[in-house]
């Protein structure tokens, strides 16, 4: 067995795991209001480059949605088989 830890090194572990995993003080709410949020920051379109490439993209995963719905399997269409049927040979009467 490993050796007991010493007092200093208990009381050390205890210190470090309080830093970590103390809670915060908060009220729940924002720090500021959201107006002062919207006053700082500044209104400017989207680059070109970046909306080019999420236009692009967004038309790759529209191929891609495309792409795996036209290669799904369609449903069979008529009854179920029943494993009865299955068994019995075709023209054979029971």
């Amino acid at each position: 067995m490993a050796p007991p830890a010493s007092r200093e090194q208990e009381q050390s572990i205890k210190a470090r795991k309080l830093e970590l995993f103390e809670e915060e003080q908060s009220d729940g709410g924002p720090r500021r209001p959201f107006s002062a949020y919207l006053a700082e920051t500044e209104a400017a379109p989207i680059p070109a480059a970046q909306k080019a490439a999420l236009w692009g993209a967004g038309i790759l995963v529209l191929l891609l949605l495309l792409a795996a719905l036209l290669t799904v399997p369609a449903p069979r269409s008529g009854p179920p088989a029943h494993p009865a049927a299955k068994s019995a040979a075709p023209g054979t009467a029971k």
